[in-house]
């Protein structure tokens, strides 16, 4: 079983705090935005979590799944951190959107997050999360897990104290615009730097887990059958 490499352990701490930061920002100042931009409007911050996150759900079982199947992690990555950057910048734009009707308004900053979880989802969720347990074994599983267990903690304290400072020095638009961009770029980085793991190889692994599930079901039914064999 090989370690893992530098390289790979250095797009492991770029693509996973990057990724974190931006989910954060997401939860704590999406909200602010909405607010402060748009409309002290409660209603229009429920529907942009609800719809997010039922698409984030979604993407996650759908990009995850898929990855399976063809046994390739480096194309969902590239793409979803490259929009997702992408669609950081352009939630940010909505605040120029005209707010008479305001409905109109609402409804771009709802489709705008969807959009950016939906990409968010696929690059973070759906791709790099699948793929460090595809470059990983039982060995170096748990110093890894620790590595992205600490992430979420940096992200937090980021979003409190630094993007904080950065909103209140140049709002919220070029703010956006600043974080969409690290995303994008590190979307970039990945295509050109990132490999995808060889130790399984498309379906096989759905095919695995499948003769698994299977073999085991057909141990069940000749125990089943033995025993009431056995009783008559």
């Amino acid at each position: 079983m090989k370690n893992i490499s530098r390289k790979n352990w250095t797009l492991i701490w770029i693509l996973g705090m990057v990724g974190q930061i931006c989910w954060n920002i997401e939860n704590s100042w999406f909200n602010n935005f909405v607010y402060d931009k748009i409309a002290p409007e409660p209603a229009i911050v429920s529907w942009m979590v609800g719809v997010s996150a039922v698409v984030s759900t979604f993407c996650a079982f759908l990009i995850g799944t898929w990855g399976d199947r063809i046994g390739r992690r480096k194309p969902f990555i590239c793409i979803g951190y490259l929009f997702w950057g992408l669609f950081t910048f352009l939630f940010g734009a909505t605040e120029m959107i005209p707010k008479d009707p305001l409905f109109l308004a609402a409804a771009a900053v709802v489709l705008a997050d969807a959009v950016m979880s939906f990409f968010g989802s696929v690059g973070n969720d759906g791709g790099f999360s699948p793929w460090t347990t595809d470059i990983s074994h039982d060995g170096n599983r748990g110093k890894l897990g620790g590595v992205l267990a600490v992430m979420p903690v940096f992200a937090t304290i980021f979003g409190a104290v630094v993007s904080g400072i950065l909103i209140e020095k140049l709002d919220f638009f070029a703010f956006f615009g600043l974080m969409g961009g690290i995303v994008a770029v590190a979307g970039v980085v990945s295509l050109f730097t990132l490999e995808d793991s060889t130790c399984d190889g498309g379906f096989r692994r759905g095919d695995r887990l499948y003769s698994g599930i299977a073999d085991a079901h057909r141990v069940d039914e000749e125990s089943l059958s033995g025993g009431a064999e056995g009783a008559v």
